[in-house]
């Protein structure tokens, strides 16, 4: 998992590679500096009433947990499915992370779905991307390294994400049922804005 991490590292696109240089260096920035937690991590009783707004953005940015497996399945899903969405269009993907973003805020703050709030959601907005796309081409068949799984039709993908998660983390299914559904409305929002500016699924190099 690390050489493929690596192996992508120098071909990677610039958003998807500012994420993992941020969701890094924040793992370095809480160990040696642990009181940054509190400022950054999603309280909705300060975003409100004090209006720390960063605090929706930095949820989505920082590991604020222990760094451990599950973390670096995480950096390893964005550093192969969510630079593969970003180089197909980079568009589309922008236009994914903020309407994932948007609906996983609003959950979070309705407490809807069995979700239960979290101060960090870089891993539910990882899910959220990839399961948006996998409704984008249902039947495309695709993999899922290092699982030595056969190719199967991408719709399956987001239940086998959720499945690895709950089985060998330790994962609850509440908190993986969320971003899957949060999904879904935004894969409908942009078929909409895609067959409005037909310009959005197409490939785009920002530099």
């Amino acid at each position: 998992m690390l050489g493929a991490i690596r192996h992508m590292e120098g071909g990677m696109p610039p958003i998807t590679t500012t994420w993992c240089v941020i969701l890094v260096a924040s793992i370095a920035l809480f160990q040696y500096y642990p009181e940054y937690k509190k400022d950054l991590a999603l309280h909705w009783g300060k975003v409100l009433k004090e209006k720390e707004y960063w605090r929706c953005f930095t949820t989505f940015l920082c590991f604020g947990g222990k760094f451990g497996t599950g973390k670096l399945i995480d950096l390893f899903l964005i550093s192969t499915s969510s630079a593969r969405l970003e180089a197909e269009s980079p568009i589309r993907f922008v236009l994914s992370s903020i309407l994932c973003c948007i609906g996983l805020l609003y959950v979070d703050y309705k407490k809807m779905l069995f979700w239960q709030r979290h101060p960090w959601m870089s891993h539910g907005l990882t899910l959220s991307l990839i399961s948006t796309s996998s409704w984008a081409q249902p039947f495309k068949l695709t993999t899922l390294a290092p699982l030595p799984l056969p190719p199967f039709p991408s719709w399956m993908l987001p239940p086998i994400l959720c499945v690895q998660s709950c089985v060998l983390f330790g994962s609850s299914w509440k908190g993986m049922l969320a971003p899957v559904i949060v999904s879904l409305p935004a894969h409908v929002a942009l078929l909409l804005l895609q067959e409005a500016f037909p310009v959005i699924g197409q490939p785009f190099h920002f530099f």
